[in-house]
């Protein structure tokens, strides 16, 4: 009987990258891409921006 309760399950998965590793991905998908060591609570940002084709 459900009695209008849903339920869901989602995976998560996660996995630990070298910067390096990240900014090569960032490259691959044609981003700009700069690491903020302080980010917004204090563990780091990386900030990329699409880079425009003709």
């Amino acid at each position: 009987m459900n009695n209008g309760i849903q339920y869901f399950q989602e995976e998560h998965k996660l996995r630990l990258t070298s910067k390096e590793e990240m900014f090569q991905a960032f490259k691959h998908a044609n981003f700009d891409a700069t690491f903020e060591e302080k980010g917004l609570v204090g563990r780091g940002m990386y900030c990329g921006t699409k880079k425009m084709t003709a």
